[in-house]
């Protein structure tokens, strides 16, 4: 596999966040999201990041030099030492090579050093890819459900929690890469 890292997403990346976020909902979401979502303008997308970067923090994951995936995390730790990932995605096409590892791993990291203990993220109930995914790193869903209305249906969503001790090698297939000093990289 070619170089892979994480990186901060700059205050100038919101085009980017946009154009993944919607390609990601395009590839991975068509049959469950209504299309005046899946059509939405980019424009619309970069100021709805661009208010999200204020308070909150995004990291996008790049193969080589191709943008592969992002994930928003809000580092104001709630009661009982809960952090939230409030979206962690990857373009389907880049999917199964180690780059939502590597975002979950960072996400985990930026929540630990804000201080909490425990992570939670809501995810897609039917993304049965996710689940499993989950399960392999120990975070489990956490009985809460929710039901999103997407102005044409209903998205239904659970939320799952878990450590944030999180290290490459303890994700399912994840390649580490010893050595890669770019590998996970968020400097």
């Amino acid at each position: 596999m070619a170089r892979a890292r994480v990186r901060p997403a700059l205050p100038d990346d919101t085009m980017l966040l946009a154009t993944l976020q919607r390609t990601w909902w395009q590839d991975a979401y068509a049959h469950l999201l209504p299309p005046s979502v899946l059509a939405v303008e980019l424009d619309q997308l970069a100021d709805a990041w661009a208010a999200q970067l204020v308070g909150a923090r995004a990291l996008i994951a790049e193969e080589s030099t191709h943008p592969v995936g992002f994930a928003l995390v809000d580092p104001h730790i709630r009661e009982g030492g809960l952090g939230h990932i409030e979206v962690l995605g990857v373009v389907p096409r880049w999917a199964r090579r180690g780059h939502g590892g590597r975002l979950l791993a960072e996400c985990a990291r930026v929540l630990h050093d804000a201080g909490a203990h425990t992570g939670v993220w809501w995810a897609v109930e039917s993304d049965e890819s996710i689940a499993a995914f989950l399960a392999g790193v120990g975070w489990q869903p956490s009985g809460k459900r929710r039901v999103l209305d997407t102005g044409e249906g209903h998205l239904t969503e659970i939320q799952y929690s878990g450590t944030l001790h999180l290290r490459l090698e303890d994700l399912p297939g994840e390649d580490p890469h010893p050595g890669d000093p770019h590998v996970g990289d968020t400097e």
